[in-house]
């Protein structure tokens, strides 16, 4: 039998976390003494009255303490709890709430709301199979107990009295859909239906239940008591599970379309909505989302229908959606349709489907009529089919969902852990009935949760689930809701081609064709390449299906294999929670697909590959949705990798799950399309298929730019240039040479001859226009505004081709005075720098050099263990075809000065800089221009040292390496960039030589080069395991560049010398620390280990006064000394060291960071030392010192832990000494320590 007591305990959380959040709940909120009296308020209109009881205070307190309070709490309770009711939807969710309420009471009478048995869906029959199985709840369960039941007069009386047999016995009923409302007057009066129990009140949840008890309440007769109720129909948890019970409405109803009739919901035309409250609301706003038909909306309610019409919703009279409406969801829990309804049922409807969202009992009045007539239904657990007539006389079939009943339920539909919220509320309204259980005063309102509980279960939900959020994770502007406000569009843009939009909605199952099979958009995999040449605007498609479909998906991730995929990874792995630290790219890519494809966050998710073409790349076969032929890709690993990913069994089944990939072809001159041929794919499920991009249709195009034609006042010029539009767009339909048609052909800057020369011969010889245009373009831009041209190159030469305007910002200020620049604009001369730059982006998009269509997220912040969603940069970026033309002559050209400029703007972006002084530097785009200096560092790979820009290529290596070193902890990749950074600085030296070069500057160069190779030895010895032999190796050549730089003259400028200063101090630490380190692990002869521990503490006492000193460098000395100490057993100066060590690091370290967790481990494990020594040495009987340092140990070491165990991986050595320490700890304590201290 399926366990529920394990799986059914949330989608979307494991057991543990639902429990302690109903037991933060329950502490929360206990019972405390009564309060005198509760203020009430009646306002002026019909709304419920709130109560303003006294909150208990609520402090902080540590674990030990709120175990000790839930003790009491549980031993005080246990004499005089009270009996529970409970009505429950038998839904995966059940089990966590059932054993909550066990906390609060003793659970007696269980009744399954919904479907009789017979009914039921087989997972609905397996959970009451379970209820009525389990040890703690099998004797309530009462499945003869029905709304039809309880009618009998008495029975709700008796029905209580059975189990609440003992005197002044309390009684709380838990209801749903408010079960016990036609029975209030029972419950209330007890001189006519004795008892010896008492009935402490009702806790409703659903706003149809909550109408039944308010209207039951004003019924009642004077000399009856009114019983408390509490309702949580109208709270702000209930606003949010309604929400979601609309969504999982729509998606439940498409759902078995799909898998019994052979349709879907979208099929309908015109859907009809009767009830517009808080669930036909989402369920109008989520079909609105999804493209699903025209929605019409019908309430009771005038005033409700006029808040349809203000959200741009149809509405309309029952009639009328009888008339139009194929589909309808009744929303109301009021007998929204009759028998009689559906006589009227319009000419044109052949079949009406119904789909009801709560109770049939509820919401219809046909089952009675109905019954007259025969159920050909195949699966009556989902749906009954009946054939009536109309009431002129013809045939129309009623098809009922779930046979009346809520459909999501049927269909395990989930809602995620936002009823966990609900429930507490009920939980609360609970607690709250037994605090106020001696007051006699009674309510003749219904109450509800004031403002501050609901605030206290939101916040308490908030710590336990806030990283289920749901929220659409994205880095493409199109998919963000920033779009509107942040990017811009212009009305002259080039429309996208909507053939191809249609083409691509069907093959990614978000829309049908009429020969395709019925397949589910909801739970499909789909595999897509859309390939053509260069300029046909993929990108521009696939953006606009993006706007498009966006709320289809919880993931949309667009990747650019054309340049470095490191630091997308990195914004992918924050956003996820991936550990980053010590993974190489690669390790980390795969373990961040791994985790994408398992989260529980992400059902739905779309990722774009950009630029997959790859001459050695591996070959992906798929086959054509145009014809049907096979073809062979060569493409980039990363595209493998997501196919692995996904196809790997161990990661989580998700709905949608789509690939799209860009493949650009080596073809030019792409032929206008006139229209596509039919669609013949028929590749199995899981296999990839290809969509070749046509051109954009040529009559249409073709119209669109003759008309800014208009410049022209000659005839015969409009005439001559109108022509050569005709002959270019015949050939070439492609989406850049259509644009940049528009824009060279209808501007008076070009001349005849450069149409002549560039154009027609290209025509002529039928080469690639495009190409032509492009240079025709630069070389324009070249001539009118060098300056934008200059912005263009280097733009060209960074990552995907794509800067923010901020880069373009700092970009203004390094370029030389504009005056030096070939270009017939003065008026930018003596312009702030914002304006220079927007008259920049004008001039670039006129070319169609720029556009914006990327929001890349900064790096994420984490502050005492609370995620902070990342802000967003936009940047503009440049199409491939630009991109080319521009960077190949530079890649040929080392000279030329677009490479001082761009080397000059990545230094100044990326500033990272580990010997920084001030307090806690924060770099949030430090991953963006991380990875433009990624992409330089690859075009500059064969560098030797001898251009004129080596030695700020120099620079940006070693930034790059003191990054892996200290951030990320890729040794190897830093040791690489401090070698190929040592290399250019000697081979630049060499090349100096042979002109004068002033001393000054040699002299830093020096200092650069041998700090770089310094670094390089460090990394290299961290790349190994230990080993003391390979390591006194690399020890001499760390002491040989000591001394090198110990040779070298103090330079005059103060800033040099500190240089030198910081790489002779890194230099002595880094010896320091493999040697402790070896020392430790190794454990050779005590002799000599003391006598080396005091060299090494002598030497870092020498430098450890100097007050120049970077922060962060000597927080490591401090360490290395608290270490050197501990392992000569003197506790009381390593516990010292390690504490100012690890305040120095508190300075300039987030709390997360993984140095500032592994001096809290050393610090940690020196006090159980200590803790050990001290023991060993003193009374057996005083352990108050020894309490003291395992306390404080033991803080530390948890807290080091949590912080290692989400940075690292769960190999790494650092998490594994600290757990070690942990379980040695908890041995300590249970040998030394009394019970009671413990």
């Amino acid at each position: 039998m399926l366990r529920f007591d394990i799986l059914p305990m949330g989608i979307y959380s494991s057991k543990k976390n639902v429990e302690n959040f109903f037991e933060a709940v329950q502490n929360t909120f206990s019972p405390v003494p009564p309060v005198s009296e509760e203020h009430e308020f009646i306002s002026n209109d019909r709304e419920d009255r709130k109560r303003h009881a006294t909150m208990p205070l609520l402090v902080r307190s540590s674990q030990s303490e709120n175990n000790d309070a839930r003790l009491v709490q549980e031993g005080s309770s246990i004499k005089n709890q009270p009996i529970l009711v409970v009505v429950v939807h038998l839904l995966p969710t059940l089990p966590a709430y059932l054993d909550a309420l066990q906390r609060i009471g003793d659970i007696k009478i269980i009744i399954f709301k919904g479907a009789p048995e017979s009914d039921r869906p087989q997972h609905m029959q397996t959970m009451a199979n379970w209820v009525s199985t389990h040890n703690n709840f099998k004797e309530a369960v009462r499945p003869q107990v029905t709304k039809e039941s309880l009618k009998r007069t008495g029975e709700a009386i008796r029905l209580i009295s059975d189990v609440a047999n003992l005197n002044d016995a309390e009684v709380i009923i838990m209801d749903i859909g408010g079960y016990f409302a036609p029975y209030l007057a029972e419950l209330g009066n007890k001189d006519s239906y004795p008892r010896l129990w008492k009935l402490l009140g009702i806790v409703e949840d659903t706003e149809n239940g909550h109408q039944k008890y308010h209207d039951a309440k004003q019924s009642l007769p004077r000399n009856v008591t009114h019983p408390r109720i509490y309702s949580v129909a109208r709270s702000q948890m209930k606003m949010t599970e309604d929400y979601n019970v609309g969504k999982s409405l729509v998606r439940a109803a498409d759902t078995i379309l799909r898998q019994t009739l052979d349709l879907r919901l979208e099929d309908h035309p015109v859907v009809g909505v009767i009830g517009f409250g808080k669930i036909g609301n989402s369920i109008a706003i989520h079909m609105r989302q999804q493209h699903i038909g025209r929605v019409m909306v019908y309430d009771v309610n005038p005033t409700i229908m006029l808040r349809a019409v203000s959200q741009d919703f149809v509405i309309c009279s029952k009639e009328e959606m009888l008339q139009t409406a194929s589909f309808i969801f009744c929303a109301t829990g009021n007998k929204a349709l009759a028998f009689n309804d559906l006589l009227h049922i319009g000419p044109s409807i052949n079949r009406l489907i119904i789909g009801s969202c709560t109770s049939a009992d509820d919401e219809l009045d046909l089952h009675d009529d109905l019954k007259r007539y025969e159920n050909s239904s195949d699966d009556r657990g989902y749906y009954s089919r009946y054939t009536i007539q109309r009431l002129d006389g013809t045939e129309v079939e009623i098809v009922l969902l779930c046979n009346g009943n809520a459909i999501n339920f049927s269909c395990r539909a989930i809602l995620g852990e936002s009823i966990r919220s609900v429930q507490a509320a009920m939980m609360v309204c609970a607690l709250n009935l037994l605090r106020s259980h001696t007051e006699s005063k009674t309510e003749t309102e219904i109450l509800t949760l004031t403002n501050e509980e609901e605030m206290t279960i939101a916040r308490l939900w908030i710590q336990h689930f806030s990283k289920l959020d749901v929220r659409l994770i994205t880095n493409v502007d199109s998919a963000s809701k920033l779009e509107h406000s942040s990017l811009e569009r212009s009305r002259s843009d080039l429309p996208v081609d909507q053939t191809s939009m249609a083409l691509l909605k069907q093959q990614l199952g978000l829309q049908r064709a009429a020969y395709t099979d019925p397949v589910d958009f909801m739970d499909s995999e789909r595999k897509l390449i859309i390939t053509a040449p260069r300029g046909t605007g993929k990108s521009t498609v696939v953006s606009a299906l993006i706007q498009d479909v966006r709320n289809y998906y919880d993931l949309i991730w667009w990747f650019d294999c054309s340049d470095s995929l490191y630091g997308c990874t990195v914004h992918l792995a924050r956003a996820f929670h991936v550990f980053s630290i010590a993974l190489s790219p690669e390790e980390l890519q795969k373990a961040v697909l791994k985790v994408i494809f398992s989260s529980m966050a992400v059902n739905h998710f779309l990722l774009i590959v950009d630029n997959i073409q790859d001459p050695v790349g591996e070959k992906v076969a798929a086959e054509s949705i145009i014809d049907g032929s096979e073809r062979i890709f060569q493409c980039h690993e990363l595209l493998t990798a997501l196919d692995k990913a996904l196809s790997d069994p161990s990661v989580r089944h998700q709905r949608r799950r789509h690939l799209v990939a860009l493949y650009t072809d080596d073809s030019v001159n792409l032929p206008p399309s006139q229209s596509y041929t039919t669609v013949a794919a028929n590749a199995s499920k899981g296999a990839w298929v290809y969509l070749p991009l046509q051109g954009i249709a040529s009559e249409t195009i073709e119209n669109w730019v003759c008309n800014k034609l208009s410049a022209f006042s000659r005839n015969s010029v409009r005439e001559s240039r109108r022509k050569i539009i005709h002959d270019i767009l015949s050939v070439d339909g492609r989406r850049l040479t259509i644009q940049l048609t528009a824009v060279l052909l209808t501007s008076e800057d070009v001349t005849k001859r450069d149409i002549k020369y560039r154009l027609g011969t290209a025509l002529s010889e039928g080469s690639d226009i495009l190409a032509s245009l492009v240079k025709l373009a630069l070389d324009k831009l070249r001539t009118l505004n060098s300056l934008s041209f200059i912005c263009a190159q280097v733009v060209s030469l960074i990552k995907s081709n794509y800067a923010s305007r901020e880069m373009f910002l700092r970009l203004i200020k390094i370029l030389p005075p504009q005056e030096h620049f070939e270009t017939d604009d003065t008026i930018l001369t003596g312009r702030k720098p914002r304006e220079v730059w927007e008259h920049l982006l004008s001039a670039l998009k006129k070319f169609c050099i720029l556009k914006k269509n990327v929001l890349l997220s900064t790096i994420n912040v984490y502050t005492s263990g609370n995620y902070i969603p990342p802000d967003y940069l936009e940047i503009y970026n440049m199409p491939s075809t630009y991109g080319n033309a521009l960077r190949k002559p530079l890649l040929d050209d080392t000279t030329d000065h677009v490479w001082n400029y761009v080397l000059q703007l990545v230094n100044s972006g990326f500033n990272y800089d580990y010997h920084a002084t001030t307090e806690r530097q924060h770099a949030p785009n430090i991953i963006h221009y991380f990875e433009h200096a990624y992409v330089l560092a690859k075009y500059t790979s064969d560098w030797d040292g001898c251009e004129d820009n080596a030695m700020l290529l120099a620079d940006l290596l070693w930034r790059l390496g003191s990054y892996y070193l200290n951030e990320v902890r890729l040794y190897s990749k830093a040791a690489e960039s401090f070698r190929k950074s040592y290399k250019l600085i000697n081979k630049n030296i060499d090349s100096r030589r042979r002109i004068k070069i002033d001393d000054e500057t040699l002299l830093s160069l020096n200092i650069t080069k041998w700090g770089a190779k310094l670094y390089w030895h460090i990394c290299e010895q961290l790349t190994h395991r230990i080993d003391a032999q390979e390591d006194e190796k690399l020890i001499e050549k760390m002491q040989l560049c000591q001394n090198n730089l110990m040779k070298l003259s103090d330079p005059i400028a103060k800033s040099e010398l500190q240089r030198k200063s910081n790489y002779q101090i890194e230099a002595v630490i880094a010896i320091a620390r493999i040697r402790v380190q070896n020392i430790r692990v190794a454990n050779p002869q005590i002799g000599t280990t003391n006598e080396i521990l005091e060299t090494i503490i002598r030497n870092l006492l020498n430098i450890l006064e100097d007050d120049s000193m970077a922060t962060r460098t000597e927080s490591l000395m401090l360490q290395i000394l608290g270490s050197a100490h501990s392992q000569l057993g003197k506790h009381t100066e390593a516990v010292a060291y390690l504490r100012r060590s690890l305040e120095q690091r508190r300075k300039v370290l987030t709390s997360e960071h993984v140095d500032l967790a592994r001096t809290e481990y050393k610090l940690a494990y020196c006090l159980v030392q200590w803790g050990e020594d001290m023991k060993k040495n003193i009374n057996a009987t005083d352990t108050t010192e020894f309490i003291r340092n395992m306390r404080e140990a033991r803080d530390l070491c948890e807290t080091a832990f949590k912080t290692q165990r989400t940075q690292l991986p769960s190999d790494h050595n650092n998490l594994t000494e600290c757990n070690n320490l942990r379980h040695r700890m908890n041995e300590l304590e249970q040998k030394w320590l009394p019970v009671d201290a413990c």
